[in-house]
């Protein structure tokens, strides 16, 4: 008897990989029902990053900020004023041509570390003020440094069907007292287990997270 095509999706979902394994030992709270949706966006996204053609490619730090109603260069300049003569280290999750990192560079110069993470390089891209470029899956990349700040526009957790992971990963990345802003534009439409789960995620990190007036915006800090 021919098994139905809805079925039949739902049992490819669920069959596991050596793939899959793999990417679940980096992070565990990738879920395997959300695996096959998960790979389409990525696909999506390697291929706009690759044309540098999604309108928020070249976001400028002014139009960030306003979006977040939070000043991302006042949180840089908070975590300056406590580090001394340290660098401080800023990661743009889902940074396009690093426009924002850039404007950030111009302002505290050698004073900042800064880090871009996307889905795929656009190879004729300079990606001008990033001292660091990472190409990945933003819920799965494991970099050396642990950032003081992080901040994601219309990034990785608009896009990605992981996105407790996302925030899992992120908790990971921030340094001790670090802090990040996130673009939440779709939380309201999430389903209650999902949010369920990543406000789970951060009250085990001991994280207390904060909303802007119509939940855009997230803002987490991690404690020392």
């Amino acid at each position: 008897m021919p098994v139905p095509k809805g079925r039949k999706l739902e049992r490819q979902r669920l069959l596991p990989n050596k793939r899959f394994e793999r990417l679940k030992k980096q992070n565990p709270l990738i879920n395997a029902e959300r695996r096959t949706e998960n790979e389409g966006l990525q696909e999506s996204i390697r291929l706009m990053d690759r044309r540098g053609g999604h309108i928020f490619f070249r976001t400028t730090l002014k139009e960030i900020e306003r979006e977040f109603s939070t000043s991302i260069t006042r949180i840089v300049l908070e975590k300056l004023t406590g580090a001394k003569s340290r660098q401080v280290n800023v990661l743009d999750l889902g940074c396009g041509a690093g426009t924002a990192l850039s404007q950030l560079k111009e302002t505290f110069g050698s004073k900042i570390k800064t880090t871009g993470a996307l889905f795929e390089r656009k190879k004729s891209e300079k990606y001008w003020g990033i001292d660091n470029l990472i190409v990945g899956d933003a819920a799965l990349i494991k970099p050396k440094e642990r950032f003081d700040v992080i901040y994601s526009h219309a990034g990785p957790f608009y896009s990605s069907a992981q996105k407790t992971a996302l925030v899992h990963n992120m908790i990971q990345m921030l340094a001790p007292g670090g802090t990040a802003v996130v673009g939440v534009y779709n939380w309201g439409r999430l389903q209650k287990k999902e949010v369920e789960e990543m406000l789970a995620v951060l009250k085990k990190a001991g994280i207390t997270p904060k909303f802007n007036q119509d939940k855009s915006v997230l803002v987490f800090r991690k404690q020392y």
